[in-house]
């Protein structure tokens, strides 16, 4: 692939932000190729999972250096994986996750610096378009959130909560504490007493006790499992003949898997992506939000505190969610964006971008807008196949693996830039269909787009290296319909065959549209 000369055809006019190609990866990519990312200390990294042939290769690349390479596993490790699936934990214990089917062995797979992976069992096997999220518990390590696309869309978790015991001021478990071990330790402070008294509660009012027993020590090692789920548990001295008890404490046993609401929703498979949002919208809930997949524009938020699923605005019509759609937000890399971002499978180079997601306005926007003088858009420079893959990997930079080993990085603008372009477009966008189609060279080409409302429309004309060769001032015209018809440049030329790119004018916003002449 002749990268030099794919960037310059994307160097338009005063075109702020662009794709820019990194170092290939070192292995083929195809069909379930997933990347994730986010921080590791100081550091940002790149994960990568890629089934090829009999194998999976998987591996990292720490993106925040001047020449990043990937370290990949020996390349036997795992088997040729379907169904693939990645997160990132970018807490202390740092673990690459991802999910797959081989040989009738579900398995969801962890793996760290090692490039040696653990499994355990998957609950239910995966089917078209399964996949996960990583949430993460406070600084710690959380839980995995998988959903099956099989057996009616199961949703599950697996908890990643230490199973340690942890004596937080005096008393162990802490308050509200969340622990992944079925048989904690129970530790209280002591005092004169001759005898203790322990009770465990399913509920707040003790009426379903699951642990009763005294002693002469103020600790209790649980000896039958709990389940998962809530627990209310005091303590009592004996004291002048009768029991002092103390306040009420509560925790939560939380460990292995864990069935959740299942999504209902049967339009999905293949193509479908999750990603988590710590603080969604104004409502400011954690949340999970999920591309459905299999060329459905459904798009749905779990909501971590309800368990609950409610459905968003779709995805745009114009790019259905075929394999290769990727969903990603900004928390992996230790920031708190507004936005959600996706890349669609089937998406075209030098034709289409990502899109962004706003809960505040519960509205999808084409990454393609301008700042004052500044235009911020990021035409692809290669097709989004079927296994491609896009990710924020650390602050404000999202990464795209694409075509065979193509690896780019881009900058998003910043959300204050977004918030301005999302409070224009939804405060009544004025083109509201554009479209630029291909006649014969010798008449060049049309433009077609409709006004929602009166505008001065002026559009100019780059050719594909960027030099503006063209202006055309149309003046004012009202709603409805209308077309431009291109046929030479500036200076009374013909135009050459070619791709050309205009740029539409409406004195709020711009529009560009991509034309050749043949």
């Amino acid at each position: 692939m002749l990268k030099s000369a794919i960037v310059c055809i994307l160097l338009v006019a005063t075109a702020a932000m662009a794709w820019v190609p990194m170092e290939d990866i070192p292995t083929t990519t195809q069909t379930g190729t997933r990347i994730a990312g986010g921080k590791s200390g100081y550091d940002y990294y790149v994960w990568g999972v890629f089934p090829y042939g009999s194998y999976t290769r998987f591996g990292y690349s720490k993106v925040n250096t001047g020449n990043p390479f990937w370290q990949l596993d020996a390349g036997n490790v795992v088997p040729y994986l379907e169904h693939t699936s990645a997160a990132y934990q970018w807490q202390s214990n740092v673990v690459f996750f991802f999910s797959g089917h081989a040989y009738n062995a579900n398995k969801l797979y962890l793996c760290g610096w090692s490039l040696n992976p653990s499994s355990v069992n998957l609950p239910v096997a995966p089917g078209d378009g399964s996949c996960i999220t990583y949430v993460p518990y406070g600084n710690n390590p959380g839980w995995v959130y998988y959903l099956s696309q099989s057996d009616g869309g199961q949703f599950w978790k697996y908890s990643l909560v230490s199973s340690d015991d942890i004596v937080v001021d005096g008393i162990c478990p802490g308050e509200s504490a969340i622990i992944g071990n079925s048989t904690p330790l129970f530790q209280w402070g002591s005092v004169a007493a001759s005898q203790y008294r322990l009770l465990v509660s399913s509920d707040s009012l003790f009426s379903d006790t699951v642990i009763d027993v005294a002693g002469s020590n103020p600790e209790y090692q649980t000896t039958t499992a709990l389940t998962n789920g809530p627990y209310y548990w005091r303590w009592a001295s004996w004291i002048g003949g009768a029991w002092s008890w103390s306040d009420t404490h509560n925790f939560r046993v939380d460990f292995g898997w864990t069935q959740l609401s299942g999504l209902t929703d049967n339009t999905g498979g293949v193509g479908a992506s999750m990603a988590y949002k710590g603080s969604f919208g104004e409502s400011g809930h954690a949340s999970i939000l999920l591309l459905v997949g299999g060329g459905s524009t459904h798009f749905w938020q779990y909501n971590l505190s309800s368990n609950e699923w409610d459905q968003l605005a779709n995805s745009p019509s114009s790019h259905p969610q075929y394999v290769g759609t990727s969903l990603t937000t900004e928390d992996p890399t230790g920031q708190d964006g507004r936005y959600a971002w996706a890349s669609f499978g089937g998406q075209q180079a030098l034709e289409d971008f990502p899109w962004f997601y706003s809960p505040y306005s519960n509205a999808w926007y084409e990454w393609n807008y301008r700042n004052d003088d500044a235009y911020y858009d990021a035409l692809y420079l290669e097709n989004i196949t079927s296994n491609a893959s896009m990710v924020y990997g650390e602050p404000h930079v999202m990464y795209l693996v694409t075509g065979d080993r193509e690896f780019f990085r881009v900058d998003p603008p910043p959300d204050n830039i977004l918030m301005i372009a999302e409070g224009a477009m939804s405060s009544g966008t004025c083109v509201e269909r554009t479209r630029a189609h291909t006649i014969t060279r010798n008449s060049g080409f049309g433009v077609e787009y409709q006004l929602s409302k009166t505008a001065h429309v002026r559009a100019m004309l780059h050719d594909a290296v960027g030099r503006q060769v063209g202006t055309l001032d149309v003046g004012e015209q009202g709603p409805g319909s209308h077309k431009l018809n291109w046929s030479t440049d500036g200076e009374g030329r013909k135009l050459g065959a070619g791709a050309y790119f205009v740029l539409l004018d409406t004195g709020t916003e711009q529009t560009r549209l991509k034309a050749v002449v043949r």
